[in-house]
């Protein structure tokens, strides 16, 4: 695996570990998104896409709109 996969699979992990807390105990987690979305743009950029990541990928932006639950909610909070 390339090294910004593997990072982005870390961080992916650890999105999906939080979810398991309350939101009331979350800390960090919408800095958190925004390093998980910065370094998917690294990855697809720099690395190239890879198909075998796809479920990584969508397990990514789902993580970023269930946390949100809005999609305009989740543009401000990438940007």
């Amino acid at each position: 695996m390339r090294p910004f996969e593997i990072i982005y699979i870390v961080l992916i992990a650890w999105g999906a570990l939080q979810h398991l807390y309350k939101k009331e105990k979350r800390k960090n987690s919408i800095l958190l998104y925004k390093i998980i979305f910065s370094i998917f743009l690294i990855h697809f950029f720099l690395e190239q896409y890879r198909w075998q990541m796809l479920p990584a990928y969508l397990l990514g932006i789902t993580l970023i709109f269930n946390y949100n639950k809005n999609i305009s909610h989740a543009m401000k909070t990438l940007f």
